[in-house]
């Protein structure tokens, strides 16, 4: 249901304060979304850029720092994100979600080569 969805059925009833409140709620709704995609893509698509699994362009020294970094970073955000609670919580669960998922692309590349022994 969209906010104008809620201001028409508020019109309708004539309830414009539930209709305003509904509008409120369903664009809090929509904007959680938007934060927890926007999570997911910066988190994902900085782990994609260092390297899912080591690219050539970089060595495995240098590739291990990096991802260290980024974890330790995202770790940090996410006890900030909990201390704030709601001011971060979709961002941060959409981040998890990325970083879950890289980290699974990353091991099922191993899988396949322990696999193929």
């Amino acid at each position: 249901m969209t906010c104008f969805n809620s201001i028409a059925r508020a019109i309708d009833n004539e309830s414009y304060k539930q209709g305003i409140r509904a509008c409120a709620r369903d664009c809090l709704s929509m904007l959680n979304l938007a934060d927890f995609v926007i999570g997911f893509f910066v988190v994902f698509g900085c782990l994609f850029l260092i390297g899912i699994t080591r690219g050539k362009w970089v060595s495995q020294k240098v590739w291990v720092f990096l991802w260290l970094t980024f974890s330790i970073l995202f770790a940090v955000f996410l006890c900030i994100a909990f201390v704030l609670e709601a001011a971060f919580s979709s961002f941060a669960l959409g981040g998890s979600l990325g970083f879950v998922i890289a980290v699974a692309v990353h091991t099922t590349g191993h899988a396949i080569k322990e696999a193929k022994k």
